[in-house]
Order: structure tokens, then sequence, then C-alpha cells
């Protein structure tokens, strides 16, 4: 297609693929490139992975305090012999060591 824009003073020229060949070439192009871009976030999405927190491992607060870890209700589960901690075993959890001050005044976490 070609096109003279008096306005512009420019000539716009548009090419099309009309040949079978040409158009099976298009084609194989967007195909690959669709299947590139689909690759690309299968592979951001596998980065995520979900990881157990084990009853030997340390969790600190913000602050740094030290969370002591207890397992109760995930004692059996086990990994390599290690408890798992449910998410209802680190609610509560005992916080010791924490550093926080407000205004000179220590005002420690507790409890997670």
């Amino acid at each position: 297609m070609l096109n003279y824009s008096i306005l512009e003073k420019s000539l716009n020229i548009k090419l099309e693929c009309l040949s079978k060949q040409s158009l099976e070439y298009k084609d194989l192009i967007s195909n690959t490139f669709k299947t590139q871009e689909n690759t690309q976030v299968n592979k951001k999405q596998s980065i995520a992975k979900l990881h157990a927190l084990l009853e030997n491992q340390n969790l600190e607060c913000i602050h740094g305090g030290k969370v002591i870890l207890k397992s109760s209700k995930g004692k059996t589960f086990k990994d390599g012999g290690v408890p798992i901690m449910l998410e209802s075993d680190l609610l509560n959890s005992s916080i010791i060591g924490c550093p926080h001050a407000i205004a000179n005044v220590s005002v420690p976490c507790t409890k997670v």
C-alpha cells in the first residue's frame, strides 16, 4: 500500500505478506515469540517455592530478638527428624533478647 500525505509531506509505504511462504514464515515467527514469552513467565513463576519452618531454625523479630520455636501441633510432621512448625505453633511464640526501645524506654517484643 502506498500513501502520500500532503500535510506531512511524507510517503508512507506499508508492505504486506501475501505469498503462502511469507505467511507461513510470519506465523512461525509469531508463534515462536509467543512460546518464548510463555516460557519466560513460567520460569518467573517457578522461582517461588514453599519452605517449611523447622523447629531447629533461627527466627528473629525485626529488632533482632530471638523467637523460641517449639512445635506442638506439628510434632508428628518431621523433616530429617526435626518437627515442622505450623502457623498455630508459631503464633504466640516467645521472643527473647529484643533490644527495641522508644524514647530510651525498653519496649521489647515478647510474642509473635
